[in-house]
């Protein structure tokens, strides 16, 4: 949660995409959790649009994420292994390519894995002139686009080689960005 409103919109988009995937599998108590919590992301979005007045915090977005990520696990669970890392990594695209990003970066400068700084996603697209609006927009479409891809791959409309795409232009982002 280190950019007004980034966490809340890709937190929103991927609880409805992994809430769908559990609706899919008939798993109710897993799809109504995501639902509330999108729909609590959402409100949380009226405070932490830019200008944000309140934020996640260490705390609120490790929660959202662990929540995310077990439910998707749990959805994908009875898959092949092949598959089911495409499907999840596509409902998490946007965050796990910001967390390679982090790695990545920190790990070529010598810097310490744990110390925060200034080289997330939405860090580097500010330095490409983007507004915090507009980084908000970019990252929420890249999400929306990416779980898209994984709810349809999950629900057998797509092949696994929909989600290929999605990991190469992922890693294609991060490379790119690790010039910036």
């Amino acid at each position: 949660d280190h950019a007004d409103g980034v966490a809340g919109t890709v937190g929103v988009v991927t609880a409805f995409g992994v809430g769908a995937c559990a609706a899919v599998e008939l798993m109710d108590g897993p799809a109504v959790l995501l639902l509330v919590l999108a729909a609590a992301l959402a409100g949380f979005l009226l405070h932490n649009w830019h200008p944000a007045r309140i934020a996640l915090g260490a705390c609120g977005s490790l929660f959202t994420g662990f929540l995310l990520t077990g439910a998707a696990v749990l959805a994908r669970t009875g898959y092949g292994p092949v598959g089911g890392a495409g499907v999840l990594c596509a409902l998490t695209a946007v965050p796990v390519a910001d967390a390679v990003l982090v790695l990545l970066s920190r790990r070529l400068a010598g810097r310490p894995l744990s110390r925060g700084g200034p080289d997330h996603l939405a860090h580097r697209l500010r330095r490409l002139g983007l507004t915090a609006q507009g980084v908000v927009v970019v990252l929420g479409g890249a999400a929306l686009c990416a779980v898209v891809v994984g709810v349809l791959a999950h629900t057998g409309r797509v092949g696994g080689q929909a989600a290929l795409w999605v990991a190469g232009g992922a890693a294609a982002g991060v490379l790119g960005l690790l010039r910036v």
